[in-house]
């Protein structure tokens, strides 16, 4: 993956968690399935989806230096 699909690929992630941020006024409620989120994969480019790791723990480590 090149430096302007990986810019682009984390920029997407970090507009669309503060899209979800922003919109959800109640927030996360513990229990509450996770709003579906899809994004490409770094290997390969395939799709990925959170709901392909229903059931098990997962750490989405965001971060951003500007």
């Amino acid at each position: 993956m090149n430096i302007a699909n990986r810019s682009l690929f984390f920029h997407s992630i970090l507009c669309v968690l503060f899209f979800m941020l922003t919109t959800m006024s109640h927030g996360f409620q513990k229990g509450a399935p996770f709003p579906v989120l899809s994004f490409p994969s770094l290997e390969g480019g395939q799709p990925v989806s959170m709901e392909d790791y229903s059931g098990e723990k997962v750490v989405l480590h965001v971060f951003a230096s500007w």
